[in-house]
């Protein structure tokens, strides 16, 4: 192979540097014997060369130092050892370079059979396949265009024959036409003869004479009526022949046409059959190109084939290795069986202490919920993503707070932080809050979750009406109002059922939505309900609505139970909402509306 990485061997030479060559025969039958030998299981076979007179000869020991612990004297003939030695190590050298060869020919053999023989017998399928489809193009096409000629000739014959067969009918009439007319007219002048003959005979008659004349008046009006007849005969046969003209001229024009449309039809085949016979000798050529590539490919093929017979004898202990390995292999994968039983144990540990820690957090939720409504103060949440927050404010997870390292350093304290989730579908914020909830939606008081932000929070808003909407929607009758934070009603009694609709209701950022929820589910049912209120407003509103006269913020922090979220991130006036926050947990207290 011309890019093979196979090294080559060294031939040796004479104490008088003469390079011996050895025939090709005597050369493989060494490497056959080296290759033998280096196959061999026993490893610790050292070839020694021993010197005789009658030349070198070749023994085989089991112990490795015995080059060591005996000596060779060679007849004390320092040049013998010095050759022997020099073979010696020629042929370690060689043993050597056979085994990269044998490494390298694997390689080469694996890159054959893995890449280019696949891609060869592909190519060549696809170009055979290629010229098969065009071949049976080409024959189509010709068949096509016999077929079009035949045509065009039998159209051109049956114009020829059925113009002569309407020339051949007309004239056939007319001379029948005028064979009746001729025989009439000797009939009649026959009888006309006789009776002449048969007049002239006899003696003149009045009766008679007055019969002549009559009857030469007829005869007169027949020779008339002849002459009208045969003008209109002429002039009927002239209409004919202009008509029949007529027709035959556009019976050739259409004809005419067609055949325009058959030649041109005709030459863009012939060009077509031109490009394809092209095409034709190309492929040809091609396909002999493809021919010698194959063969050369052949020829490859065996060469590679031949290395292959010669790999397969070198990885018959490559084998053995694999079979070592693969016992090793099936105890890995006993042991990974062991250990991926004791993983799904430990695995069943944890979910179950997992719902525990989730029932344990649950009832911690229930009874800080307790401890703040005794406490009484108004609850502020921080709802804040801890990413987007500036350097100089960072949160106190422990205290759940969140400080400002600023000059003097202040702190603000929330009920709850809640992280904002990285797809922000806010159902994280909605589990915060369902047991502020849950706590006033059994005993039916009026609750309110507003949102402090300045950022758009309409889908804040939508996640709680849904999430709702869904928990309780089947246990209560629910209603939904729109109001203006100036107190004036937008929407009144909207339906639940289409979620469009509260998703568009929802993106105002001006409105509070009061969600009603009634105990009466039927009509003969006691009627108890309560009123959920969710907004958003931005600090600025909040600010003036804590110090305005009564509003819809008034009416909220007096006749409900309130939940302040405040957003923390980088788009927020993170300084204003600590302040506010911190107002609202000093000044606003809980109605006691139990």
């Amino acid at each position: 192979m011309n890019n093979s990485k196979i090294p080559k061997l060294s031939f040796h030479s004479d104490p008088n540097n003469v390079t011996r060559d050895f025939p090709k025969t005597k050369r493989q039958k060494v490497q056959k014997r080296e290759m033998d030998m280096i196959l061999t299981p026993n490893n610790n076979k050292l070839n020694i060369l021993h010197s005789s007179g009658s030349g070198i000869r070749r023994c085989y020991t089991d112990d490795t130092s015995a080059t060591y612990t005996k000596k060779l004297t060679f007849g004390g003939d320092p040049k013998v050892i010095e050759r022997v030695k020099n073979n010696e190590r020629k042929v370690r050298k060689d043993i050597d370079s056979l085994l990269n060869a044998i490494s390298e020919i694997e390689k080469e053999s694996v890159r054959i059979h893995a890449r280019e023989l696949p891609a060869i017998t592909l190519e060549l399928d696809a170009k055979v396949k290629a010229c098969r489809e065009l071949q049976n193009e080409i024959d189509g096409l010709s068949t096509e265009m016999d077929l079009k000629d035949n045509q065009c000739d039998l159209q051109r014959k049956n114009v020829e024959l059925s113009s002569k067969n309407i020339v051949s009918m007309h004239a056939v009439k007319v001379q029948e036409f005028e064979n009746d007319l001729e025989e009439e007219l000797s009939n009649a002048k026959r009888e006309w003869t006789y009776k002449l003959m048969e007049v002239e005979n006899l003696k003149p008659d009045e009766r008679l004479t007055d019969e002549m004349r009559q009857l030469k008046t007829e005869f007169e009006e027949v020779n008339r009526k002849l002459f009208i007849l045969q003008n209109e005969n002429e002039n009927e046969c002239k209409n004919y022949k202009k008509e029949l003209d007529k027709k035959f001229e556009i019976f050739k024009k259409v004809k005419n046409d067609a055949r325009i449309e058959l030649d041109g039809e005709q030459e863009r085949l012939s060009k077509v059959l031109k490009d394809l016979q092209d095409t034709h000798g190309e492929l040809k050529e091609n396909i002999k190109t493809c021919r010698d590539e194959f063969n050369d490919f052949e020829k490859r093929i065996g060469e590679a084939e031949v290395n292959f017979h010669s790999m397969e004898l070198a990885v018959v202990p490559l084998k053995k290795k694999l079979a070592s390995t693969s016992q090793a292999l099936t105890q890995v994968q006993e042991e990974k069986k062991q250990v991926e039983g004791e993983a799904n144990n430990w695995k069943k540990k944890y979910v179950n202490e997992l719902e525990k820690v989730q029932q344990e957090l649950y009832t911690r939720q229930n009874l800080a919920t307790s401890i703040e409504e005794i406490k009484g103060y108004t609850r502020c949440f921080a709802y804040a993503n801890e990413r987007q927050m500036p350097d100089e404010f960072h949160i106190n997870y422990v205290d759940r707070c969140i400080c400002e390292n600023s000059g003097e350093k202040r702190v603000q304290v929330f009920d709850r932080v809640v992280l904002e989730e990285i797809h922000k579908d806010h159902k994280r914020l909605y589990n915060e809050c369902i047991p502020f909830l849950e706590k006033y939606i059994s005993k039916l008081i009026n609750c309110s979750i507003i949102v402090v932000s300045q950022q758009p929070s309409a889908p804040m808003k939508k996640t709680l009406l849904k999430q709702l909407i869904e928990q309780y929607g089947e246990n209560y009758k629910m209603t939904l109002n729109i109001l203006h934070l100036d107190g004036s009603i937008k929407h009144s009694d909207v339906g639940l059922d289409n979620p469009t609709e509260i998703r568009d209701l929802s993106q105002d950022e001006e409105c509070m939505n009061i969600l009603t929820l009634d105990t009466k589910l039927r009509k003969d049912e006691e009627s108890h309900s309560m009123n959920i209120y969710i907004g958003s407003m931005s600090t600025v509103q909040l600010d003036r609505g804590l110090d305005d006269a009564p509003s819809v913020l008034s009416h909220i922090l007096t006749k409900t139970k309130q939940c302040f979220v405040f957003k923390i991130n980088a788009g927020e006036n993170i300084e204003k909402a600590l302040a506010l926050a911190g107002k609202l947990k000093r000044t606003i207290t809980l109605p006691q509306l139990d």
